[in-house]
């Protein structure tokens, strides 16, 4: 596992982060309520960059290898408060 971007929101309660599991640098976005320690449901797949918006709990965030001819497209993420399930 590859540890990528990470980010905690302006008010400390949320670390945003992104992992590699495949070795090929193809990033999932995971956030962690860092209050509870639980992480929450919500995730996206292939993100490069990430930061929050002024609310705690928007994410901005950069797709991958982006193939527009116009330069990189973004993506939010707005984060539910939802845990997610332990398996």
């Amino acid at each position: 596992m590859s540890l990528g971007a990470f980010d905690v929101s302006d008010d400390g309660n949320l670390l945003a982060y992104t992992t590699d599991n495949t070795g090929f640098r193809q990033f999932t976005l995971a956030v962690k309520d860092l209050r509870t320690g639980k992480l929450l449901a919500d995730h996206a797949e292939r993100v490069d960059s990430i930061a929050w918006a002024n609310d705690n709990k928007t994410i901005f965030s950069i797709p991958l290898k982006t193939k527009s001819p116009s330069g990189p497209t973004g993506c939010i993420v707005t984060m539910s408060a939802q845990p997610a399930p332990i398996l």
